[in-house]
This record gives structure tokens, C-alpha cells and sequence, in this order.
């Protein structure tokens, strides 16, 4: 894991292949040169659909789909905090640690660990948590 993914407060997300809930191969891993454990975090990152240019779809597998997936969570919790009033002190590091916080963990693993980071994204248990339901 190299710069800027091995800063403290970076979110560092890497793909799972959602349909069988396993990593994607090319995914990133491993440790900081400091220790830190790294990713942080996994999200969907195999054939997400996406926008392409002249109004066309086409899907898209990797990191990059994974990171797209996470940026969007992190906006719709931003808007519920900002936009509708809920939290206007909200911070990106609080963002981070409740991703991190509400992730889908497995019983077979221990985390954090070096493929799975802290769990899989989970925006349902976000949203529960926000909504307080």
C-alpha cells in the first residue's frame, strides 16, 4: 500500500466480487511500511454498472468501481448531515469511522486483517443507524 493510502485518515477501499463475496483477485492489500493495516474497508467492485459517454451503460470491475461505490455512500451520508441539518459538525474522519463501524463482518475471519480491512461496506446498517431505526 503506498501514498496516499498509507496516511492515518485516508478511508483505503479495495473490491470484493458482490455475488459471491469474495476479493477480487487484483484487489489491494498489505500493510503500511509503518504497520498500519490496510484497505480499511470493501466494497462492491465487480460489473458495477455504470455511466458511459452518448447516454450508454457498460459495467465496470476494480478498485476504481469499489471507491466510485464508497464515494457515493459517503455522499448520501454527508447530505443527511449537512444538507437536511442533521449533523452540520460532521467530520471526515467521524464519516470514516462510521463506515468502518457499521461494516458486514464474516464469522471466519478476524479483523482487521490485510484483505478484508474492517468488513464489507454495508450503506443499510449506515442508514439504520442514521435514521435510528
Amino acid at each position: 500500500m503506498t501514498t496516499p493510502g498509507n496516511a492515518m485518515s485516508v478511508l483505503t477501499v479495495t473490491a470484493y466480487n458482490q455475488y459471491s463475496d469474495t476479493i477480487l483477485a487484483e484487489s489491494g492489500r498489505g500493510y503500511t511500511r509503518s504497520g498500519l493495516i490496510k484497505p480499511d474497508i470493501v466494497a462492491p467492485g465487480y460489473q458495477l454498472t455504470c455511466a458511459i459517454p452518448n447516454g450508454q451503460y457498460s459495467k465496470l470491475t476494480g478498485t476504481g468501481a469499489a471507491a466510485a461505490h464508497t464515494a457515493g455512500i459517503m455522499a448520501m451520508i454527508m447530505e443527511w448531515a449537512y444538507s437536511r441539518g442533521n449533523f452540520t459538525a460532521i467530520t471526515g474522519i467521524q464519516i470514516n469511522r462510521m463506515i468502518i463501524r457499521e461494516a458486514r463482518r464474516s464469522n471466519m475471519y478476524l479483523y482487521p486483517n490485510n484483505i478484508w480491512g474492517y468488513g464489507q461496506i454495508n450503506i443499510y446498517n449506515i442508514l439504520s443507524r442514521l435514521s435510528g431505526t
